[in-house]
């Protein structure tokens, strides 16, 4: 005759993690009789969500790759006879690992845009700090909460910049990585050109637009802008056109600022009339019929039309040329 005895409960030993990493042991007492040991770890006291990273004959269990929190062990031992009862509990602190910030996409230049980043195991709130600079030495907390993702809707012009760290049951964790984004400024309105007159002098002017730092105007010949000129670039919000040439002459302006360039205003033209020639003396020292008329050329003329009359006041004239 022979009885089986079932084993006693292991002693746990305190779980050593100074540095708050994922990475620690788990050791506990060899039991007598013992063929295997049950190592139960849940993310509270109570165990009421246990799970078992191992089950096996060794009386410790290195942990690796754990995440942040608090996390609480308990370990028995069984034999022939039967389970023995639990330890008592030990626990171990992980802080939280930095979240992956990743790259804020917003081609259009525009105020909406997400900001997006990695879950971190454990985590059970995020922060988003957002400030004008690098630096974060005036953030401001754009987001607190357990989703990993912020949309921004109709943020202001400039350049941004973000960071976000995890929060678990230990604390803060370290802020992630920095990415910033750019919002351009909003398109300029392009007053309309007066010039009753049709000469080369007359006034460009635009609203100032939120945001702004500069403003750069072009001035083309044609509407499609395919060879335009760089007319002004500055703070103002007008340009003084002075002695253009005669044509139709088309403009566009667009602010700039941080965060980029914004698009271009819709475009306004103006006409301008060719300046008059200036008619050179007739030479006929023969007083015959024949006799040069000439002027100078007149910049941006496409054509010279040139009259003739027997009076002063062409009250008749001809069209010779």
């Amino acid at each position: 005759m022979f009885a089986t005895v079932i084993p006693t409960a292991p002693v746990l030993f305190e779980i050593s993690n100074p540095d708050g990493n994922g990475t620690y042991l788990v050791d506990w007492s060899d039991v007598t009789g013992a063929t295997s040991y049950e190592l139960q770890e849940d993310d509270n006291y109570s165990f009421s969500s246990p799970t078992t990273p191992y089950s096996g004959a060794d009386s410790q269990y290195q942990v690796s790759g754990q995440g942040g929190g608090y996390w609480y062990y308990r370990v028995r031992a069984s034999s022939p006879a039967g389970d023995g009862p639990w330890s008592d509990i030990k626990w171990a602190a992980v802080d939280s690992d930095a979240p992956a910030l990743f790259a804020i996409e917003n081609d259009d230049g525009d105020g909406d845009y997400l900001v997006d980043w990695s879950e971190v195991t454990g985590a059970t709130s995020y922060e988003l700090q957002e400030d004008d600079n690098s630096d974060f030495d005036s953030p401001a907390v754009r987001y607190d909460g357990v989703d990993s993702q912020f949309q921004m809707y109709g943020k202001d012009t400039g350049l941004w910049y973000y960071r976000v760290r995890a929060s678990t049951a230990t604390g803060d964790g370290p802020w992630s990585n920095i990415q910033s984004v750019g919002v351009a400024p909003d398109a300029p309105d392009l007053g309309t050109i007066s010039n009753p007159d049709g000469d080369g002098d007359y006034l460009l002017s635009w609203n100032v637009v939120p945001g702004a730092a500069s403003y750069r105007l072009e001035e083309d010949d044609n509407s499609d802008f395919t060879s335009p000129a760089v007319r002004y670039i500055g703070v103002d919000t007008q340009y003084q056109v002075y002695g253009q040439g005669a044509g139709v002459w088309y403009y566009r302006v667009r602010a700039s600022s941080a965060g980029g360039d914004g698009p271009w205003s819709g475009f306004q033209s103006v006409g301008l009339v060719p300046s008059e020639p200036h008619l050179d003396t007739i030479s006929n020292p023969g007083w015959d019929g024949e006799y040069v008329v000439n002027w100078n050329d007149v910049t941006g003329a496409e054509s010279y039309e040139l009259q003739e009359d027997d009076n002063s006041d062409f009250s008749s004239p001809t069209e010779l040329y």
